[in-house]
């Protein structure tokens, strides 16, 4: 038996270790084993991005930074909403809105920048 793991988003690196993987004849369960995550875990995250055959890990990247901005404006709503008593204050969404625009487009480039001089070990 293996030991609880935490539960913890895939990072880049093990999403790249996916694509791999689903390009071979392993199942589920031994590409689990390699990585020490949970077999439920590999298959939900290949269902969720179109299955084995159409994974990238560039798009499953995507989708998932896609998902933590939903979720970040999700929850300033929810914290504006009852800091203001029940009433949004439509001029501070705004500009939060627009901070978080500028947050993301400086991580995309960073992103980019990273991707255009790899670091070899």
């Amino acid at each position: 038996m293996y030991e609880k793991r935490d539960r913890k988003p895939f990072t880049f690196e093990e999403m790249q270790d996916l694509e791999n993987y689903a390009k071979s004849d392993l199942s589920c369960a031994s590409i689990a084993r390699y990585m020490k995550r949970g077999t439920s875990s590999i298959v939900h995250h290949y269902k969720l991005r179109g299955g084995r055959e159409n994974y990238t890990a560039h798009n499953a990247k995507k989708m998932a930074d896609e998902g933590k901005e939903r979720t970040i404006e999700k929850r300033l709503k929810t914290t504006i909403t009852k800091r203001g008593g029940g009433k949004t204050n439509k001029e501070e969404i705004q500009s939060i809105k627009m901070q978080l625009e500028i947050i993301f487009d400086l991580i995309k480039e960073l992103r980019e920048k990273i991707n255009d001089y790899p670091i070899k070990l």
